[in-house]
């Protein structure tokens, strides 16, 4: 909370602009594995993100993932990473969400279930 003005805490968003391929192919990573980040990417995106994270709390800002449409986190299953990989919160879109080929109703309702990391 901003004691000063009684409103919550900044929120520092952070997201992964459209490249190559992907800013052709916007939702077609959700049945196409082979467009997203490999292993060794997904390590170097964490501990970058994870870098970022810790320098905005550092300055009182709570960090949150922004998912993009035609960015190289845009699937259910590329946010599920960027969750499982970091410490960010999410601030879900959900239009590029449906855009990335995921169900915005599916994906709130299992982060509820599972200790959500959606920010509100």
């Amino acid at each position: 909370m901003n004691s000063e003005l009684g409103v919550p805490a900044p929120l520092a968003t952070i997201a992964v602009t459209s490249q190559g391929v992907r800013r052709d192919v916007p939702g077609q990573a959700a049945h196409n594995r082979s467009l997203g980040f490999t292993d060794e990417q997904w390590d170097t995106f964490a501990q970058n993100a994870d870098w970022v994270a810790a320098y905005c709390r550092e300055r009182g800002y709570t960090p949150v993932f922004h998912n993009e449409s035609g960015g190289n986190v845009e699937a259910p299953w590329e946010l599920e990473e960027v969750l499982r990989r970091t410490s960010f919160e999410l601030c879900l879109d959900t239009g590029h969400l449906l855009v990335g080929g995921g169900e915005p109703v599916v994906v709130s309702t299992a982060n509820m279930r599972s200790g959500s990391r959606i920010s509100t």
